[in-house]
């Protein structure tokens, strides 16, 4: 168990960018070489743009956190907060949009 709640969710984020990262790279490598005439090409657009997204929204997070991090009293700023907790959701919102998407993509080729 972490003692610093601040690190697990630092980990967190890293987590979700790597493997949204990981995921762009992998559709935009092998789209064309697994399917030669794919169904739904707009669920792969979808999918791109949610992963993309999800990496800005998670970078955004990271950078309040930071801001978290460098302040001397726990009293929350209302910016700071409101800003990180619209970004947890954005990468939350995004990320599994992405994942969603790309199954629906799957399932119609196979």
């Amino acid at each position: 168990m972490v003692d610093d709640p601040k690190i697990t969710l630092h980990d967190y984020l890293k987590h979700i960018t790597m493997l949204s990262t990981g995921s762009l790279v992998l559709i935009a490598t092998f789209l064309e070489k697994i399917f030669a005439d794919p169904k739904g090409k707009c669920c792969v657009a979808i999918s791109l743009i949610a992963f993309a997204l999800s990496v800005l929204f998670a970078l955004l997070a990271q950078t309040m956190l930071l801001h978290f991090e460098s302040r001397s009293t726990d009293a929350p700023q209302n910016w700071a907060d409101t800003v990180g907790g619209f970004a947890m959701i954005g990468v939350w919102l995004t990320f599994g949009i992405g994942i969603i998407s790309f199954l629906i993509f799957v399932l119609m080729n196979l």
